[in-house]
């Protein structure tokens, strides 16, 4: 089920397994009117799983299995529907406070689990009290956002005011229907650390199994799979995420949070994300039987605990390979040079990097900082220098590669000639008649 204008794009994979429910205006209707989207998903089930055709006949009814979301947006409405089909979901009330940062920071707060300052901001007469409560810096970003957009480092009073008057002014539902919940910020305080992805898989309210995923570094300037964190400071990670999603009140599913780790001031949470991580290495299974600490088919897990069953996970002490990603243009540049460029670009940016493997993240993770130090030391001549390193390694395989096939060849005749050998005297030591 989706918005009607991907139908196309999704006619050419229905088949006898794949149907689709287009809904115009699907955006909006899911944050505004979800009980509209149940009543044209019962109809869809009554009419056997296609679009009302008065020229054919109505199949069988037919009956979901499960039901999930790839995306955050989503997760209110796929528990609202969950629940009005007889499907395995995490509660409508617990899906619709993982949706807004601000539920979640109080029901932190009233479960009494560590959050930063913080303090909703609906419009600029709360400003004065917001900043008195969180101080200064601070981080603005929308309640309901998406893709960090929206969101930026303020200084001071006078920096809030411009700053949540600029993007008041321009969020709005045609950049997204996320916003269709409205345009309230909320404030922060920041926090410090690298940020670890940590993977949670729910069912029947219980933790089945977890995944640290990825980490950036505090800069954002390297990426490494899987985390540099050591097996202590995970343990404080993971026992402030199952904390929260309990807190929240979460029972099924699989869910991403961030998470910010710090030497003196400990785990916090940045954000609990009631959906599937979206690293393009965490979701790829080849990355994961390289990079992942446990061998986890993300997407079948999905698949497992909408049907209400355990995914299979093949655990191990450490994966085969660690990288390192260094970014040459991180992606928070921004938060450092000039925060009003953060609407529309949010936290991730493209560009050249480079990649490092170790034999443990720690590893991995210091090539990719020596690698970066020499960068910014050489300048351009670091990057003639690498080109050259790549061309000398290039030509060092070429002539291995070369003297590999010629000593091959050699043997290979040096046998054919041994073969003749053996055979001619084969031959005279035969008996003669």
């Amino acid at each position: 089920i989706d918005d009607d204008s991907v139908h196309a794009w999704v006619h050419k994979l229905v088949g006898p397994r794949i149907a689709f429910l287009p809904i115009k205006n699907f955006g909006k209707l899911s944050v505004t009117s979800p009980e509209l989207l149940l009543e044209a998903m019962k109809q869809y089930v009554a009419n056997g799983g296609v679009l009302p055709d008065e020229t054919k006949p109505v199949p069988p009814p037919i009956q979901f299995d499960g039901i999930f979301t790839l995306v955050e947006d989503h997760g209110p409405l796929t528990s609202f529907l969950g629940e009005g089909l007889g499907l395995k979901v995490s509660p409508y009330k617990a899906a619709v406070t993982a949706r807004s940062k601000l539920a979640v920071r109080q029901a932190m707060a009233m479960a009494g689990l560590s959050v930063p300052r913080f303090a909703p901001l609906a419009n600029e007469d709360d400003v004065d009290a917001a900043g008195k409560k969180v101080g200064f810096p601070a981080f603005l970003k929308p309640v309901y956002g998406v893709q960090a957009t929206f969101a930026a480092k303020v200084s001071d009073e006078e920096e809030l005011i411009d700053t949540l008057r600029d993007f008041q002014t321009r969020i709005d539902t045609d950049h997204h229907p996320i916003y269709y919940y409205g345009k309230d910020m909320i404030l922060e305080s920041l926090m410090k650390g690298s940020e670890v992805q940590l993977e949670l898989m729910l069912n029947d309210g219980k933790v089945i199994a977890h995944s640290f995923s990825s980490e950036y570094s505090e800069r954002r300037d390297t990426l490494s799979f899987p985390p540099t964190v050591a097996d202590e400071r995970k343990e404080a990670l993971l026992e402030l995420a199952v904390d929260t999603v309990k807190a929240i009140g979460l029972t099924h599913g699989l869910v991403h949070i961030e998470l910010f780790d710090h030497e003196v001031n400990g785990p916090q949470v940045v954000e609990v994300n009631n959906r599937l991580t979206r690293g393009f290495l965490a979701l790829n299974f080849a990355h994961q039987l390289f990079f992942g600490n446990d061998i986890i088919d993300y997407y079948g897990s999905v698949f497992c605990l909408a049907l209400g069953e355990n995914p299979l996970i093949g655990q191990r002490k450490q994966p085969i390979l660690h990288i390192a990603v260094s970014l040459d243009e991180p992606s928070t540049d921004w938060w450092h040079v000039d925060p009003k460029d953060a609407p529309n670009r949010g936290w991730e940016s493209q560009g050249a990097c480079g990649v490092f493997v170790g034999y443990n993240a720690s590893h991995a993770l210091s090539q990719a900082k020596m690698s970066q130090a020499a960068r910014h030391a050489e300048g351009t001549g670091y990057e003639a220098r690498v080109a050259q390193e790549d061309w000398n390694l290039l030509l060092w395989q070429v002539l291995i590669l070369i003297g590999s096939l010629v000593s091959a060849m050699r043997l290979f005749f040096i046998g054919i000639a041994s073969s003749e050998d053996n055979v001619e005297d084969y031959r005279r030591s035969l008996p003669s008649y």
